[in-house]
């Protein structure tokens, strides 16, 4: 799922210019008064469903459903004389998001927009949750991969047991 991710964050920064935050979702829109703050306009990422398929070898085949969060700020109720975007502004950036990402592929099938939310909003913060489809190959656990140690800085390792003798 990392790899998700970090190409569908990376395709955000590349052609949506002026996204100020873009990162994984966990509630930030709901729970912003008791977290650190972000900047708007932001967006965030989450894999709320994923169904996998037994393949060959312990690869599995998946089908993911991906939601993007679109967080515009507007203190505006429409779009103002001198040119500022209003609460309508929300869904301008999501045409956007969505020209970025429908269609876009890379270690994984096509997105395909399947869903959208809207309006959401908590205050002055308007909220879009678009939500696509893909499909991918995931090889993590294929039998006769190499195993590395994965300790990086929280201490979580995994050992090959298999092979011990």
């Amino acid at each position: 799922m990392y790899e998700i991710y970090a190409s569908i964050k990376n395709r955000l920064k590349d052609k949506v210019l002026g996204l100020k935050t873009i990162g994984l979702y966990n509630n930030q829109f709901e729970t912003e008064e008791h977290e650190t703050s972000f900047l708007y306009p932001a967006t965030f990422i989450s894999f709320p469903d994923i169904d996998y398929t037994n393949a060959a070898r312990g690869s599995q085949q998946a089908k993911c459903i991906i939601t993007i969060w679109i967080g515009f700020e507007s203190y505006q109720k429409e779009d103002a004389a001198d040119g500022v975007i209003g609460e309508e502004g929300v869904f301008l950036l999501a045409e956007v998001i969505n020209k970025a990402l429908h269609l876009y592929s890379d270690s994984f099938g096509k997105l395909s927009r399947i869903k959208m939310r809207t309006p959401l909003a908590w205050g002055n913060i308007y909220v879009v949750a678009i939500d696509y489809e893909c499909k991918f190959t995931d090889n993590s656990a294929k039998i006769n991969t190499i195993l590395q140690e994965f300790s990086l800085q929280y201490g979580i390792e995994f050992v090959d047991k298999l092979n011990d003798v």
